[in-house]
């Protein structure tokens, strides 16, 4: 089956992680294999592990295989510390989410669960080999989700960073970020997915949250994304919401993970509508080129290219790994363009050039013993200077 084409930046990009990439996973997969090493070989790639969020499964791989015996004892030391602070975090997530989530069942509340509280736990053979940064909690009313938000405050969660003024969910499709004080794990309330709830195309992509199912995680009753809709979710994440920063190998695995183990009810033809009708189809064309190009997954002939065929409304997405900064400034100009109403644009704009004085010095913490007024003129010529990058590049 014929290949499509990937954009010049994702050839490049892919140039460059290949290898690293390719090493990666036959030591994952074949770790009987592995060495001997040269020296730092280990080093590199216990680096390379860590820097993809693939430590916890190469860990748990080599030990399983009897290759972390055959390290040298300095090498093997280093190695045992860094999976165990990795195993660490995770467990201590997981008990997060689970006081997160008897205190929402306390109020009736039942989330979604996204990313990686849903992966960890239902494809995963341990949930603890999928790291995770913070807990990703969804509702599809906004209403519950302000409860929810609401509930975790009482229980002692701090939310402590300071937005900018007007309705907070046209910034983003999460409310403030919630810390437990004692454990000083996260979560982030969501009301939507990609896309703020307040922006005109999540009217589009809403469907994707439409597509969820009951199950049962670290035995609570929550809701999961289905198989298609996740995994148009999980790719327009990584190559649209996150077009600044360059994909990691632990987001392609999750991908393939949920292709390999829902093959036997996987529906292609529903994958291809939902991300048609999502207006994801081309961040999904390109995600699973990714996917099939460094996993070697299994892709069923015509779905690349009735995916490449079709016209999504995405229009921040095309860059990975290059232009960071003119990406985030794209996509930031995006959400000003799709802000709901005739004087949605006009407002958030507003609001984001003249925000409260607690996020200019949150904003910019190098700056605290400026004069609040000289904030102002710093923040509107950085902005210029974005707009202005992103405009060159985009006419390149």
């Amino acid at each position: 089956m014929q290949r499509p084409m990937l954009a010049s930046a994702e050839e490049m990009w892919m140039a460059r992680v290949s290898e690293s990439w390719r090493r990666l996973i036959e030591a994952i997969r074949s770790p009987a294999a592995a060495g001997p090493f040269r020296p730092g070989d280990v080093s590199a790639l216990l680096e390379a592990a860590r820097a993809n969020g693939m430590l916890p499964l190469l860990s748990d791989a080599w030990e399983n295989a009897g290759t972390l015996g055959s390290l040298e004892a300095e090498a093997r030391q280093r190695f045992v510390q860094a999976a165990l602070l990795q195993k660490a975090k995770a467990a201590l997530l997981w008990e997060e989410l689970a006081r997160v989530l008897d205190v929402l069942a306390a109020d009736g509340l039942s989330p979604v669960l996204l990313k990686g509280a849903h992966l960890g736990a239902v494809y995963y053979a341990d949930p603890h080999l999928r790291p995770m940064s913070d807990l990703d909690l969804c509702f599809w009313d906004l209403a519950e989700a302000r409860r929810a938000f609401d509930s975790l405050r009482r229980a002692g969660y701090d939310a402590g960073e300071s937005g900018l003024a007007g309705d907070e969910w046209s910034y983003d499709q999460h409310l403030a970020v919630l810390t437990n004080l004692k454990s000083r794990a996260q979560v982030e309330i969501h009301g939507s997915l990609i896309y703020s709830p307040k922006d005109r195309r999540w009217e589009r992509a809403s469907v994707l949250l439409e597509e969820r199912e009951p199950a049962s995680v670290l035995g609570k009753d929550v809701w999961v994304l289905k198989p298609e809709a996740n995994v148009v979710y999980l790719l327009a994440h990584m190559l649209v919401h996150h077009a600044a920063i360059p994909p990691t190998l632990i987001h392609v695995w999750d991908v393939g993970l949920i292709l390999e183990k829902e093959a036997a009810r996987f529906d292609w033809g529903r994958f291809v509508r939902l991300a048609q009708d999502s207006g994801f189809a081309e961040s999904a064309a390109r995600g699973l080129g990714i996917v099939r190009e460094v996993l070697g997954a299994e892709v069923p002939h015509g779905v690349l290219e009735a995916l490449g065929a079709s016209s999504g409304s995405e229009n921040d997405g095309g860059l990975v790994g290059g232009y960071r900064e003119e990406a985030a400034t794209g996509r930031v100009l995006g959400q000003v363009a799709h802000a709901g109403g005739l004087i949605g644009p006009v407002k958030m704009a507003f609001h984001m050039a003249f925000p409260p004085q607690a996020f200019l010095r949150e904003r910019y913490p190098d700056k605290q013993r400026w004069p609040r007024p000289l904030l102002y003129p710093y923040r509107w010529g950085l902005q210029l200077w974005r707009v202005a990058k992103w405009c060159f590049r985009i006419s390149l």
